[in-house]
């Protein structure tokens, strides 16, 4: 619909428009991941990888439970049955603690940052990447570190893919070795030996330039040209050229029947 016609509806049509075109807009993109609901599922991640299917009954795993119920504040759902799912699930020696829990984690919770959260779960940078976290840090590398340490690691990807197809590295290239200089001639003077040794040519003609050219004969260029020239008979503010005998114009060699008009 244009906007012409968006504009002649009414105030409420319109919003119902802008509503329909939203809904349809995040159907396309798909269903989107909050922060708060990542940060859960990688804590069950960090959790199974570091206890196995079940919870420890000891220090460790009930903090280890309560750093899980505070991540639940921030996602969708009610805190208590979905700390009392992950419970029955994974730690069922802390089933008459749940509610109670959940209840502490409601008062006290608050977002924390990845580099606060890693330090106090303690995770470390091989068990980050290993598990594919992203919404808390490791221990001993800052955000800027990590960030760093992600772009070396993505420079060095892309180097060895442009490898794998063939590129070479700066260093071996000519523009870095100067062989004109180890000869004591100019880089210019190098190139031009070098293309008169190979036999290249440095204008190379395109084979579709070729192709569409060559799919024009010889007799519909001549007219083409005899078109595009103009007649070199009589014209109406005088003579333009010889006229033949048999009253034809001569077109750039191309000899073209036409009337002449007699004049008086």
């Amino acid at each position: 619909m244009t906007s012409r016609i968006s504009r002649e509806l009414s105030q409420e049509a319109q919003l119902r428009l802008i509503d329909i075109r939203y809904r349809s807009a995040a159907r396309s993109r798909g269903k989107r991941t909050t922060p708060a609901a990542l940060r859960v599922s990688e804590l069950e991640r960090i959790l199974t990888h570091r206890f196995g299917k079940f919870l420890p009954n000891n220090p460790e795993g009930r903090e280890a439970l309560q750093i899980f119920a505070e991540a639940l504040c921030f996602a969708k759902g009610p805190v208590s049955d979905r700390l009392a799912g992950y419970v029955n699930a994974r730690a069922p020696w802390a089933s008459a603690e749940a509610e109670a829990m959940a209840a502490a984690a409601v008062s006290v919770a608050r977002w924390q940052s990845a580099d606060e959260l890693a330090w106090r779960i303690g995770l470390s940078l091989p068990d980050r990447e290993r598990l594919g976290i992203c919404t808390i840090g490791a221990i001993g590398y800052n955000k800027r570190q990590r960030s760093a340490l992600q772009k070396a690691r993505r420079k060095e990807r892309e180097r060895l893919r442009r490898r794998a197809k063939g590129a070479k590295p700066h260093a071996e290239s000519i523009n870095r070795r100067k062989p004109w200089e180890a000869e004591g001639i100019s880089r210019r003077t190098w190139f031009r030996r070098r293309a008169r040794k190979d036999g290249t040519n440095s204008c190379p003609v395109l084979s579709s330039y070729l192709r569409r050219h060559e799919s024009v004969t010889q007799v519909t260029r001549c007219l083409r040209d005899a078109l595009r020239a103009g007649p070199s008979g009589q014209g109406p503010s005088g003579p333009l050229g010889p006229v033949q005998a048999d009253g034809s114009a001569n077109y750039r060699g191309e000899e073209i029947k036409s009337k002449v008009e007699a004049r008086p």
